[in-house]
């Protein structure tokens, strides 16, 4: 049996034996080694405590071993080198934080994890809102004052303390308060905190009057309205209770010198008239007004009722109707492309329609300040749409531009113009307009581009007629490819334009369906939304319209939100522009009963008037025949008179008839179909420019083309 006293010489690191001065290194250095096994650091943390967000508590950790000690804590805070027990701190969390030690060295050994125990819970309580403080005044000397605080909206149960202070002395914990026979000394600044779970709120105020005369047998009539994003106007009168009913107002009274006009409790102006415009206040926001009538002395006569007013969100110049499209802009269907109307009030609310794969919906809504929305779409039995829009309150656009999603099937481009025109601010694109279409090939575009379509005015009238006057005619064309399954005649149609900017435009596609728009206006940039639901609201035809004024063309890019510049124009140039065209699977349609998705080109010419040098429709033309179960191409010359008669020379083998109308444009006719044997009729429109034009037929099972072209030189 050995006895060993241990002394230990922190800066020499040596050992004292009673049987000697030994070393460590000595064959005894077990003794060394084994030291830290026993003699490790603990820490104990404590310091529980329940604080106010943005208060402070004290938390310590009880340490033993030799110090100095190093300690790093949970929330990673390092406290070094510290010489007594316990370890303090002071921690200021903004949310409920465990503390704990995490590492713990004294001079010479590190604690295990199990020599860090225990730990403080630190619960942090949210300091509630102020109440809203109001009373019952102006009263007169030995009335009642009544004073009441907002009851506090809380998301949980907790006990909630009032505590009110105010004139001479008085104090309550009511959250309702009154005073009985109140004095003018009860005059002043009345104070109402809340307290919940040991946290008082700040004070809300409140300026009670209580005047040493009667009250007045006025009373005063305020209303507010709001007139701008930054602006609301008030006015009142002084009424005499008893003669409202019959409707007598006094705008002002003898003794009355002078109105205070209160906003939030704060008196913002003293006027003497009966009216008063505040300004500079923030887009969308609630304002609530107070005014009070005073005699010569500053007493109050009157006081009106609080009357609150919400300031606009849109500006007054962007108030109104927008109309616009839907499209996605690669590999467009049908379901993924849609018409959009919304009515914008100027809170900044607003009512919406969307048409999607023929289904409409109606929804609503809010912008911000900013202009921005987003709106969930719910729809029975089909995918919620995701709606996110921008309207343009910095610039001049007059646009709401956005996106329409499907739960990540489609993301479709929106844009939508506001409605502009009027009685009193006439449409300048107003007029009839024609439009002819030719075979377009489909590879050029491959289902990505955005629909567009250029138009040019009319210029004849009463004084300077048309050879053809009437209404525009339309044609409509298809994309190049196999005729089994696109059609590819040539639809026509006709497009006409209001003084008030609305279009409207009817016709026939070249599949034989019938094509009628809703009346939609044109937008100041000159685009028209165009979609015609078809085929029972299963298909659709969709794309943008721009019509052309003042000798000048616009082009769009690929993006609808953007045009990208101006081209030269003249009297005798066409407009391009292409249309979706969707028809679903019909196993009962006669033609194309599996349906298709093409490209429609869309290419439109201006009525042009022979005495302004441009063509005349008299002269030789060829009349061109092809597809719709033709083996071959037929070709035939004819001529036009002066009054509009085609005639057609022998020898005329496909017994071939033509007429043309020159009040409409439109042409029709016969021949003798030499495949199927029988009678073809087709039908089409004319270019103005040079009075050719084109159509369609049906044949068995497919649509060919008509053309009415000159003949080569």
């Amino acid at each position: 049996f050995r006895t060993v006293t241990h002394t230990f010489d922190k800066h020499v690191a040596a050992w004292a034996l009673t049987l000697g001065l030994v070393m460590c290194a000595s064959t005894s250095y077990g003794d060394w080694c084994d030291w830290c096994d026993t003699h490790r650091p603990t820490s104990v943390v404590s310091g529980s405590a329940t604080i106010c967000d943005g208060s402070a508590t004290t938390i310590q950790a009880v340490l033993t071993g030799i110090g100095p000690w190093d300690l790093t804590w949970s929330d990673g805070t390092h406290q070094n080198h510290v010489n007594s027990s316990p370890a303090t701190r002071s921690v200021s969390p903004s949310v409920t934080t465990t503390y704990t030690v995490t590492a713990l060295n004294d001079d010479f050994c590190t604690a295990y994890n199990s020599d860090r125990t225990g730990s403080a819970v630190v619960t942090v309580n949210a300091i509630p809102a102020a109440p809203t403080a109001s009373n019952n005044g102006p009263i007169s000397a030995g009335e009642t004052l009544n004073l009441s605080a907002s009851t506090l909206s809380l998301s949980t149960v907790s006990p909630v303390t009032y505590s009110w202070t105010g004139p001479n002395g008085f104090t309550s914990s009511d959250q309702n308060p009154s005073i009985s026979n109140a004095t003018t000394e009860a005059s002043g600044t009345y104070t109402v905190t809340v307290t919940v779970n040991g946290c008082t709120s700040a004070g809300g105020t409140t300026i009670v009057t209580v005047n040493n005369i009667a009250p007045s047998i006025m009373s005063l009539e305020l209303t507010v309205s709001a007139v701008s994003t930054g602006e609301v106007d008030l006015s009142w009168n002084n009424i005499v209770p008893g003669m409202a009913s019959l409707g007598v107002k006094l705008p002002s009274v003898a003794v009355t010198t002078s109105y205070g006009v209160f906003r939030d409790g704060t008196q913002m102006a003293t006027t003497i008239g009966t009216n008063y415009s505040d300004t500079g206040l923030v887009a969308g926001s609630n304002y609530c007004y107070v005014v009070v009538a005073y005699d010569i002395e500053t007493n109050i006569l009157a006081q009106s009722a609080e009357e609150c007013a919400q300031t606009f969100v849109t500006p007054g110049s962007l108030r109104g109707t927008y109309d616009g499209l839907v499209i996605q802009t690669n590999a467009p269907t049908h379901e993924s492309s849609g018409l959009i109307k919304l009515v914008i009030s100027g809170t900044g609310s607003f009512d919406a329609s969307l048409t999607m794969g023929g289904v409409v919906t109606v929804f609503n809504g809010s912008f911000d300040a900013a202009g921005d929305a987003t709106k969930t779409i719910m729809r029975r039995r089909l995918h919620p749409l995701q709606v996110i829009l921008h309207l343009d309150v910095a610039g001049d656009s007059e646009q709401i531009t956005g996106t329409v999603s499907d739960d990540g099937l489609f993301t479709s481009e929106l844009l939508a113009n506001r409605e502009v025109f009027s009685r009193t601010n006439p449409c300048s694109f107003a007029g009839h307009y024609t439009i002819v279409l030719v075979p377009l090939d489909g590879d050029l575009f491959d289902g990505l581009f955005t629909p567009e379509l250029l138009a040019n005015r009319e210029t004849v009238s009463r004084t300077n007629p048309s050879p053809l006057a009437g209404d525009s005619t339309v044609a409509l064309g298809t994309p190049d490819g196999d005729s089994a399954n696109v059609p590819l005649g040539d639809g026509y149609g006709s497009i006409t334009v209001s003084t008030v900017g609305d279009g409207n435009m009817s016709g026939m596609l070249s599949d034989g369906t019938r094509i009628t728009t809703n009346s939609a206006p044109v937008s100041k940039y000159g685009t028209w939304p165009l979609y015609i639901p078809l085929y029972k609201k299963q298909g659709s035809c969709i794309g943008w319209v721009l019509f052309a004024t003042n000798g000048m063309v616009r082009t769009q890019s690929a993006s609808p939100s953007t045009l990208i510049g101006w081209g030269p124009f003249t009297t005798n140039d066409v407009a391009i522009g292409a249309v979706n065209w969707f028809k679903p699977a019909m196993r009962s349609a006669r033609y194309y009963p599996s349906g298709f998705v093409t490209n429609v080109m869309l290419m439109i010419g201006e009525k042009n008037v022979p005495s302004a040098g441009v063509p005349s429709p008299v002269g030789d033309r060829l009349v061109i025949l092809g597809l719709g179960n033709l083996t071959n191409d037929i070709i035939q010359a004819v001529s036009i008179d002066a009054a509009g008669t085609i005639t057609v020379p022998p020898p005329n083998s496909q017994n071939l008839k033509m007429k043309l109308q020159p009040s409409t444009g439109l042409f029709s006719g016969s021949f003798k179909h030499p495949v199927l044997g029988r009678k073809i009729n087709f039908k089409g429109a004319l270019f103005q420019s040079d009075y050719s034009g084109a159509g369609y037929f049906l044949g068995t099972n497919e649509s060919g083309f008509v053309t009415l072209e000159l003949p080569l030189e």
